[in-house]
């Protein structure tokens, strides 16, 4: 049987780091109960440092599931029914208040995701929030799990010292070898280096993911060879013409454009790719 534990006369007043009496919210999915460490099962919400982006600000998204779980316990104490323990030792389990699945709140909310690799239970609550462009969906977001496999890559950061042929090189590499060290590193890597209006075009990272892996773009995974021929350049704007060996043994011929983003925040004054044409065939190498 499932073990049901929580307390059952105890009032907490929250404070903004989410400490209450013998409970504490640490993230927008694991809280401390009672000294205990409880993982809610089945979802996933950003981790603390994630950001995302809403229009062309920075939203510290991980922060915000967080205060978004505290206002919602408040002054409750949540009831948790056990499913065991992970990896690391922390109790997985839902989580109620008042009757309601913290979980689903979450999920139905957008402040987290359907965990599909160990539950389908809440895919429902997140489509309601996806179609409805409720909280992360009404941002651009990475998956929790997709941020934390590049947390374990060093993958190189946009800055204004890196010029634009050199994003093209990067992004190049980045696909020559796209699952060293990890599975899709190098589409990953690739996305560091596109424009915000690049990526409001393309969706989130895994719709980038598959774009990258349909007819179109699939030769530039793990081609062979490139070169790089720049084609037109200005203050703002350089256009390069690319042509890769694919795996194929084909070869193929792209446009690519680069622009200086000059908003306020962490990417002013970096060159960024804004668009890569669809590929041109050049015949085979054989």
């Amino acid at each position: 049987m499932k073990k049901l534990f929580g307390i059952l006369c105890l009032v907490f007043l929250f404070s903004n780091t989410g400490h209450a009496g013998n409970l504490k919210v640490i993230d927008g999915d694991t809280i401390v109960l009672n000294g205990e460490k409880i993982r809610f099962s089945g979802i996933d919400s950003p981790e603390l440092k994630q950001t995302c982006i809403k229009g062309d600000q920075k939203v510290f998204c991980g922060r915000l599931a967080k205060k978004f779980l505290i206002k919602k316990i408040n002054n409750n104490t949540p009831q948790c029914i056990s499913e065991g323990k992970d990896v690391y030792k922390r109790t997985l389990a839902e989580c109620f208040v008042d009757g309601e699945s913290l979980s689903s709140f979450l999920v139905r909310s957008g402040y987290a995701f359907a965990y599909r690799k160990y539950s389908k239970k809440f895919i429902q609550d997140e489509k309601f929030a996806k179609d409805n462009m409720l909280g992360l969906w009404s941002m651009e977001f990475q998956y929790p799990w997709e941020f934390r496999k590049t947390l374990k890559t060093k993958l190189i950061k946009p800055n204004n010292n890196i010029e634009p042929r050199q994003v093209v090189k990067i992004q190049l590499s980045g696909l020559m070898n796209n699952d060293k060290p990890n599975k899709d590193n190098g589409i990953k890597q690739t996305w560091e280096f596109a424009h915000p209006s690049n990526k409001k075009y393309t969706g989130p990272l895994s719709s980038f993911i598959n774009l990258l892996k349909g007819e179109n773009y699939k030769m530039l995974l793990n081609h062979l060879e490139s070169e790089i021929i720049k084609v037109f350049e200005s203050n703002n704007r350089y256009g390069f013409e690319v042509r890769v060996l694919g795996g194929d043994k084909n070869y193929y011929k792209f446009q690519w454009i680069v622009e200086k983003y000059y908003e306020e925040g962490p990417l002013k004054d970096c060159w960024l790719t804004t668009s890569v044409s669809n590929p041109v065939s050049l015949g085979s190498s054989i």
